[in-house]
């Protein structure tokens, strides 16, 4: 390869590819920046961003597995963060542009260093310029990330820990004084996964110990080392992060929730994964309707966030066969997304099925085998890569331009950019900085069964504890809901669908100074006394 058809990667490039990657995330979430609104819409959209909120009120011990009293009033919860790394960022970032700022930041740069991260992946492997480039433009082009991050969360598309460890072990092989520094960081991607996505937390265990193996088999002695300890004190961060959840984790989440049982090997293994968060080959690789919570019945009807790519695909397959070094990528590729398809492929049970045991044992089992989406997408970078490094070392410039020419076209036509994300408003509470400390109950939110997204949205802007239970995973202090209990004293609805009168001297006694009334509420409960106005809410007091 001459330096004029594939020179040596400069700065200059990462600055290019900073750039495209920025481009290509943020145009899907221009409305709501436009709009000044939150990015994505649905409970986990809410959850997360509370979620974010939260770990930015709690950065010592409550964040961390310890009890947290800003939920549950009076009993709290305890908690525990997930994306502790998006986390920190989005604490740093709404000091500056608050909350609705520090969502859209933390999205786009997310997806933007994914991007970015395939990149600096394919060219770790000897991708060159040309195939880091068709590398970063194949991730973005799938759904994947702007619909995951729109319609799920954050958390869904974590996987910058892994592609970091990826490209580490990479560079715990080689020689020198650098690869142990590079095996170091690597033993601390381990836990950083399992914090970050868990449903990836055994990616880099699994892909360390079939390297190691193949180490030994070739005797080479240095990187077996170096991988095998990355390995091994990687490994103890993990069960250190099991315990961390295992401390604040519901002992009935999640419930078994497909109701089926799939004997084999003389057992009943149960299946926890429903069919529709299961991937589907014909969606992965043809675009289908997008249609988004929003625009649909429930979380169940969303649909057409799962395509992949096709060119991106056709690359990777190319690079395989052209270059020896990009099979191994495949196989995790193939290994990925088998695990994507969820516990059932048709009639025959699916390696997720296995897994979900594994994690059951460890932890809890797993609901969304479909997160293993990211991590097909980032094994596929490397192959695409070296697909195109060969196409360009054999045709010259042409290949490059006519490459990242169709995988722009398919990005903004049906791809992740081509993507509208929907939008979510946080709500205005012009009388926050009035309330003084006590916790604050949303009416008629608190007092309705279903979705708390309503109670969140409004804790974020009013700031003082509340009612709602915080995260579904959580486990509650003394196991006890307050909401739930206020509820069967009274709350409910009575036989007119109206939320019944709740007692405001039994809400002081509990610890609750403060309600919000919606202003369109059905009825403005009597049992909450007198009231000033607030915005589109009524202010009122229940305690001294």
């Amino acid at each position: 390869m001459s330096a004029e058809v594939d020179p040596a990667l400069r700065p200059r490039h990462w600055a290019g590819f900073a750039a495209l990657a920025v481009l290509l995330s943020l145009w899907p979430t221009r409305a709501a920046l436009l709009a000044g609104e939150i990015p994505g819409a649905g409970p986990d959209v809410v959850s997360t961003t509370w979620g974010l909120w939260w770990f930015s009120q709690t950065l010592g011990g409550a964040a961390w597995g310890g009890a947290t009293d800003l939920v549950n009033v009076p009993y709290g919860a305890y908690g525990s963060v997930l994306a502790p790394v998006t986390a920190a960022l989005w604490a740093l970032a709404e000091l500056l542009v608050g909350v609705v700022g520090a969502t859209h930041l933390v999205i786009v740069g997310q997806i933007a260093l994914t991007g970015l991260g395939c990149a600096w992946l394919a060219a770790r492997a000897g991708a060159g310029p040309s195939g880091a480039c068709a590398a970063l433009v194949a991730t973005l082009a799938a759904r994947f990330w702007v619909f995951g991050s729109g319609e799920g969360s954050l958390v869904a598309v974590a996987v910058l820990p892994v592609i970091l460890g990826l490209g580490l072990s990479l560079g715990a092989a080689r020689d020198g004084k650098r690869a142990w520094l590079e095996a170091g960081l690597l033993a601390l991607c381990l836990p950083l996964v399992a914090l970050d996505n868990p449903y990836l937390a055994a990616v880099l265990p699994g892909v360390l110990a079939v390297v190691l193996v193949r180490d030994l088999v070739r005797r080479r002695v240095g990187p077996a080392l170096r991988r095998g300890g990355a390995l091994v004190f990687g490994s103890v961060g993990i069960l250190g992060v099991v315990a961390l959840f295992s401390q604040s984790a519901h002992p009935d989440y999640p419930k078994e929730v497909a109701g089926q049982t799939v004997q084999l090997l003389g057992l009943g293994w149960e299946i926890v994964d429903l069919p529709w968060a299961r991937a589907g080959f014909t969606e992965l690789l043809w675009p289908g309707e997008v249609r988004w919570t929003v625009g649909a019945d429930d979380a169940r009807s969303a649909s057409g966030g799962r395509y992949l790519g096709l060119v991106g695909a056709l690359l990777a397959v190319v690079g395989a066969a052209v270059d020896r070094r990009a099979r191994p990528w495949m196989v995790l590729w193939l290994v990925a997304l088998a695990l994507s398809l969820g516990s059932l492929v048709g009639p025959a049970a699916g390696p997720f099925l296995f897994y979900n045991a594994l994690m059951d044992a460890v932890a809890r089992p797993l609901t969304q085998p479909t997160r293993f989406l990211a991590v097909v997408l980032v094994a596929a970078s490397v192959p695409v890569g070296l697909g195109v490094h060969a196409l360009v070392v054999r045709f010259g410039k042409p290949a490059i331009y006519a490459v990242i020419g169709v995988l722009g076209i398919e990005a903004v036509v049906v791809g992740g950019p081509s993507l509208e994300v929907p939008t979510t408003s946080l709500p205005v509470v012009p009388c926050a900085s009035e309330l003084s400390a006590g916790a604050v109950l949303s009416w008629p939110h608190d007092a309705l069964d279903g979705d708390d997204s309503a109670s969140r949205l409004l804790q974020i802007s009013h700031g003082q504890p509340a009612a709602h239970r915080g995260i579904a995973s959580w486990r509650l202090g003394e196991d006890r809901s307050v909401v739930r209990e206020l509820r069967r004293a009274g709350w409910g609805f009575d036989l007119g669908g109206r939320a019944q009168r709740p007692d405001g001297a039994r809400l002081a006694r509990l610890g609750y100074r403060w309600a919000l009334v919606t202003a369109d509420a059905d009825e403005v409960p009597e049992g909450l006394g007198e009231s000033t106005p607030c915005g589109a809410y009524s202010l009122h007091r229940l305690g001294p």
